[in-house]
């Protein structure tokens, strides 16, 4: 994986994240449980573990390899579709949605 699809992944899972917390905030069902929740922060960690390996921080045996499984994923691109459908724009730190009109 390159740095910018890191990156890229990183603003996604924050993005669903987001989200989630939003939902929930509305009085709405999360859209993923507490074990969701901590598996995605599993491999933002990883990911980000992995930019301080490119970056020289840290060597590769210090890094993790932590990715949600197949159907989690699934379910992080239903969440981005229900994010793109409603138009939600997320905090201001994150310009996942700007990449996604790029491309």
């Amino acid at each position: 994986m390159t740095k910018t699809q890191t990156l890229q992944r990183l603003e996604l899972l924050y993005l669903v994240l987001q989200f989630c917390t939003t939902e929930q905030e509305k009085g709405k069902r999360p859209v993923f449980t507490t074990g969701e929740r901590i598996a995605i922060n599993q491999e933002r960690g990883s990911k980000y573990e992995y930019l301080s390996f490119l970056a020289g921080e840290i060597s590769e045996n210090q890094m993790r390899t932590t990715e949600v499984s197949v159907s989690l994923d699934q379910q992080i691109e239903k969440c981005l579709k229900n994010i793109i459908d409603q138009e939600w724009k997320g905090y201001p730190q994150s310009n996942f949605l700007e990449h996604l009109k790029i491309n």
